[in-house]
C-alpha cells in the first residue's frame, strides 16, 4: 500500500466481464476467437444495464455512483456488452481498445473442457499450458498499458472497462502477489457481468472489491476463459 502521488486524484476503474458469448453457452475455450453474445449474454446486459441505471448509488455490494465513461475490448462479446450498456445508461460512444483482448489460448481455443482433458491429458489438472498460450506475463504489459493511458485521461473519475475473464485473473494474480498474498495465483471464478474494482493511486493499481452486474449469471461454461 501507501500514499498515492502527490496532487494526483486517483482514477477507479470497474472492471467487468462480458456477457455469456455463444462459446460460454456450450463451454468452449474461446481466447482471442471473436465470438459473439449469445441471446442470453445480451439479455444479460441489458439488464445489467437496467440495474446500472435505477441503482445509481450502490450496486450489489459496490459503489458505483459517477461512472461517466465506458471503454471496452475490441473483441465483440465484450464490446457488445458495453454498447448495450452504454445505450441505456446514455455514456457512449464507447472506447475501444485492442490492448484489453482476451488472452490467446493457443491450441486450445474452440475445445471443449473434455476435448481438452482427452488431448492434453492431465493438463488442466497440474495446471499445465499449451504451446500457444498467452501466460500472465505477456498479457500483463499490453494490458497495464491501456489501464495507465485510461488513468491519465480520467483523473479523479470512474470508469468501466468491460473486458474478459483472463484478463481480470491476470491483473488480480499479479496485484495480490504485490501485496504479499499467501497464494496469488488462485483464481476464484469470475461469472459473466461479474466485476472487480480497480484503482490507480498516483503511484500503483490497487485492487478493490469484486461485485456483480446481476444477481446471478448462470453458465455452462467450465473453462475460465
Amino acid at each position: 500500500a501507501g500514499a498515492g502521488g502527490e496532487g494526483v486524484e486517483a482514477t477507479h476503474m470497474l472492471l467487468v466481464r462480458h456477457g455469456q458469448s455463444t462459446w460460454n453457452a456450450v463451454g468452449r475455450w474461446q481466447g482471442q476467437a471473436d465470438t459473439p453474445l449469445s441471446e442470453l449474454g445480451r439479455a444479460q446486459s441489458a439488464v445489467a444495464a437496467l440495474r446500472f441505471c435505477k441503482q445509481g448509488e450502490t450496486l450489489l455490494g459496490g459503489h458505483i455512483r459517477g461512472i461517466r465513461v465506458i471503454y471496452a475490448s475490441n473483441m465483440l462479446r465484450a464490446a457488445t456488452t458495453a454498447s448495450i450498456i452504454a445505450a441505456q445508461a446514455g455514456l457512449g460512444p464507447v472506447v475501444e481498445d485492442e490492448r484489453l483482448r482476451e488472452r490467446s489460448v493457443g491450441e486450445w481455443s474452440g475445445l471443449t473442457y473434455q476435448q481438452v482433458q482427452q488431448r492434453w491429458p492431465g493438463h488442466l489438472k497440474k495446471r499445465l499450458l499449451p504451446p500457444s498460450y498467452e501466460t500472465d506475463d505477456m498479457v500483463l504489459p499490453r494490458v497495464f498499458a491501456a489501464l495507465a493511458a485510461i488513468s491519465a485521461a480520467h483523473a479523479g473519475e470512474r470508469v468501466m472497462v468491460v473486458c474478459h475473464a483472463g484478463i481480470i485473473y491476470a491483473i488480480e494474480a499479479y496485484l495480490k502477489a504485490q501485496a504479499g498474498h499467501k497464494n496469488p495465483n488462485r483464481r476464484y471464478r469470475i461469472g459473466n457481468l461479474g466485476c472487480r474494482w480497480l484503482t490507480w493511486d498516483g503511484q500503483r493499481f490497487r485492487l478493490g472489491k469484486r461485485m456483480k452486474l446481476l444477481e446471478s449469471a448462470p453458465s455452462k461454461s467450465r473453462p475460465l476463459l
